[in-house]
């Protein structure tokens, strides 16, 4: 409820203005955001969940970055503790199906959930993964290790990490949507099996995935 007290020391026909575009934006915004599958309206929200210690600015550059591409609310949560039974002591790695299954719970209140993770993540097929999503539960999860230049001996370059956590985010999200890898290259769903790959793509869908995306809301 927004505090009424406010609105009364409010000195300037131009500050009243600006109030009544905010107000009328956030009920756009809300209305914009439900859903009625079964005759029910529920929000349409992505639940940010801190698994470990994860700074909070790329948590709110990751939230602020999917609010814009998907046009809904994205909130950050508390943190989680690692699960103890997803990390695999020969490989030296997590296990990201594991997480995602710890991830659950928080699916009950909020239509997608995205864990982020300091730890580098694994599957039984693969060396590594930048993350993973359940498309049937709409749960993803992506790991930041890898997007840091550090991790490959180079000097730190905190922008072109927010540009790769934003754009695995969304890759992730994506997945939760429905959506398979992209032939595409540029396209943000494109799979990235290096870096390279993530660096040379999105972060924005291209015309196909960009369709398919709005035909499934």
């Amino acid at each position: 409820m927004r505090n009424s007290s406010a609105i009364t020391h409010l000195k300037s026909n131009c500050s009243y203005r600006l109030l009544i575009v905010y107000l009328l934006w956030d009920c756009t915004t809300i209305a914009s955001q439900a859903l009625s599958s079964k005759g029910n309206i529920t929000m349409e929200v992505i639940y940010l969940i801190p698994i470990g210690t994860i700074d909070t600015d790329i948590m709110r550059v990751i939230a602020n970055a999917l609010h814009k591409e998907f046009h809904v609310r994205a909130i950050i949560g508390g943190k989680i503790a690692i699960p103890d039974k997803s990390y695999n002591r020969m490989r030296r790695q997590y296990h990201s199906t594991i997480i995602l299954g710890e991830l659950e719970s928080s699916k009950l209140k909020y239509t997608r959930v995205l864990g982020i993770i300091d730890r580098d993540l694994f599957v039984p097929s693969l060396n590594f993964v930048f993350g993973e999503a359940n498309i049937s539960d709409g749960i993803a999860i992506i790991s930041l290790v890898r997007l840091r230049q550090e991790f490959y001996g180079l000097s730190a370059n905190r922008r072109l990490f927010y540009e790769r956590a934003i754009k695995e985010a969304i890759h992730e999200i994506g997945h939760t949507y429905g959506l398979a890898h992209c032939p595409r290259r540029r396209c943000i769903m494109h799979f990235s099996n290096t870096l390279r790959d993530t660096d040379i793509k999105g972060p924005g869908f291209c015309t196909s995935c960009r369709a398919e995306l709005t035909n499934t809301r």
